[in-house]
């Protein structure tokens, strides 16, 4: 089935895919991680808006107003496959959000208060974490009978809302009116170790998985010679492009990412399911490579697929 990102310009969501890159493998910290996910994450509920909107497939009360940002980001985590919708709601990731202590505090609620950093109320916290209740109890009904769709769906909605927060929190700083919020950027970060895990199992939603498909130009591709590390997987092969550049060193081909880079011919594994030993096929290729998502052209369409990448 092809997704309706499929159909989008390619140019662009190798950008958003840069930003997911950059904060798997470069960001210096969770807040930062999160950040770029989120970000990533906004350009796509924006073009998910805009797809519907060009499609006609929006309802009447939407077709003349922009979707607000966080009514985007529910949107687009409802229009997914709802197997793969009910396989996040049971997570270990999302478990440990459900259940973070203490709760995750609304700081727009906070600063509406004109709260004391130093002396937040017991009224105030329990009125700053109400979504966060909401999240809670929405996850235990759904939990009752997780094959009912309205369930899983009420629970995304309260999802996507408590994401929203997070966001919308790491994007202000410490000050308030009665002076700095010191513990601020510490409960940001316990907040963001445990949101970036469920950020990145989100976008592997939305792109259909692409730990689940791998990306060769070199010596794992079939009748090359380190193709037995790969032969007993099953999955279907296909013909694919990729944009960058293949060097050679010591009889071993280097890929670098480059949007605007050659065309290489390449072929890319594709499995049913999240079947790969990545840790072992990362130990494998060593240090000199690391492992990115990458846009990969196949016919007319585009896939998202892992491939391994030169580390400068």
């Amino acid at each position: 089935m092809i997704e309706w990102w499929q159909k989008r310009n390619i140019r662009k969501y190798s950008d958003i895919i840069a930003k997911i890159n950059y904060s798997n493998n470069d960001a210096s910290d969770w807040i930062e991680k999160c950040k770029y996910f989120f970000d990533s994450l906004n350009q796509i509920w924006n073009d998910y808006y805009h797809f519907q909107k060009q499609n006609k497939l929006l309802v009447p009360e939407d077709e003349s107003a922009i979707w607000p940002d966080n009514k985007g980001f529910q949107n687009l985590l409802l229009a997914q496959n709802d197997t793969l919708k009910v396989e996040l709601a049971n997570s270990d990731e999302v478990n440990k959000l459900i259940f973070i202590l203490p709760k995750i505090m609304n700081h727009d609620t906070l600063r509406r208060e004109n709260y004391d950093p130093f002396d937040i109320s017991e009224i105030l916290i329990k009125k700053s974490t109400d979504e966060h209740r909401q999240l809670e109890n929405a996850y235990n009904r759904f939990k009752t009978n997780e094959s009912d769709i309205d369930l899983i769906d009420s629970f995304c909605k309260k999802l996507t809302k408590i994401l929203y927060i997070v966001r919308s929190n790491i994007a202000h700083g410490e000050k308030t009116p009665n002076g700095p919020d010191l513990e601020k950027t510490n409960r940001d970060k316990t907040v963001c170790r445990i949101i970036q895990p469920i950020l990145y199992k989100i976008l592997q939603i939305i792109f259909d998985e692409p730990l689940r498909k791998l990306a060769t130009y070199g010596t794992l591709q079939p009748d090359e010679s380190n193709h037995d590390i790969i032969k007993n997987y099953t999955g279907i092969w296909l013909d694919a492009t990729l944009e960058g550049k293949i060097e050679y060193l010591n009889g071993l081909p280097y890929f670098e990412w480059l949007q605007n880079g050659i065309n290489h011919n390449i072929k890319v594994l594709v499995l049913e399911k999240i079947d790969f030993n990545w840790e072992y096929l990362d130990k494998f290729e060593g240090e000199s490579y690391k492992r990115i998502w990458i846009p990969v052209k196949v016919g007319n369409e585009f896939i998202v697929a892992q491939v391994y990448e030169i580390k400068k």
